[in-house]
C-alpha cells in the first residue's frame, strides 16, 4: 500500500492532509473553519442509530483505555470530505469536486515532538502515540510493530512506529455510540402502527 521509494513530505513544509479528524472537544470547535457540522450535529455522522439507519456515513472510531469511561475519537477525513463533496453535487449536477493532492505516507512514523504535540498523518497527541505502543498496553493488545533504537551520542531512545501496523489497529476500533435524544427518533423501537 505505501510506496517505499517515496519521500515522505516534510511536515513544516508540504501542508499534510490527515488521515483522521479529532471529534472537536467542545461545541465550539469546528471541526474545519466554516463547516456546517457543528458538534451536535456531527455526532449524527459518526455514530450508528435509528438517525442513519445503524450505519454511521462518515466513520469514525472510539479510542480509549481499559476502564476508561471516555476516549479520543478520530474521524476518517476522507469520509466527511467525500459527504461535503455529495452534498455539493446534490445541489449542483455540474459541480466537480476539487481534488485532494495525494500525501504518500512515510512507511514509518516517529512520536511527535514535545513542541509540534501531534502527529501530523494521525492527530493523535504524543502521549496516546506513546500508550499505544508502550510494552504495558494500556490500551489494550493493539499489534502495533514497533522499532525501538539509540543514535549514538544521544541518551534517549527513538520510536519507528511502522505506519500501516498503526492505521490497521486505529481502523479496527469499534465506531463511537453517542446516546442522541431525538422526539423524532424514539430511543426504543415502539409499536408499528
Amino acid at each position: 500500500m505505501n510506496n517505499q521509494n517515496a519521500v515522505p513530505p516534510n511536515p513544516l513544509t508540504t501542508p499534510v492532509l490527515p488521515i483522521f479528524l479529532r471529534f472537536p472537544d467542545n461545541p465550539a470547535r469546528e471541526i474545519w473553519p466554516g463547516c456546517p457540522l457543528n458538534y451536535w450535529r456531527l455526532r449524527r455522522f459518526i455514530s450508528p442509530g435509528p438517525w442513519n439507519g445503524r450505519r454511521a456515513p462518515v466513520r469514525a472510531y472510539s479510542l480509549r483505555r481499559v476502564g476508561a469511561g471516555a476516549g479520543t475519537v478520530l474521524i476518517e477525513h476522507q469520509d466527511l470530505l467525500d459527504w461535503r463533496n455529495e452534498i455539493f453535487r446534490q445541489d449542483n449536477p455540474a459541480y466537480t469536486p476539487a481534488g485532494v493532492p495525494p500525501v504518500p505516507l512515510p512507511p514509518f512514523l516517529s512520536l511527535p515532538s514535545r513542541r509540534t504535540r501531534r502527529c501530523p498523518y494521525t492527530g493523535l497527541g504524543r502521549t496516546v502515540m506513546h500508550g499505544l505502543t508502550s510494552a504495558r498496553q494500556p490500551y489494550g493488545p493493539t499489534g502495533i510493530i514497533v522499532a525501538r533504537y539509540r543514535i549514538p551520542g544521544l541518551a534517549t531512545e527513538r520510536l519507528a512506529i511502522d505506519t500501516d501496523s498503526l492505521l490497521r489497529h486505529l481502523r479496527s476500533l469499534p465506531p463511537p455510540h453517542y446516546k442522541i435524544a431525538d422526539p423524532g427518533y424514539p430511543s426504543s423501537p415502539g409499536p408499528e402502527l
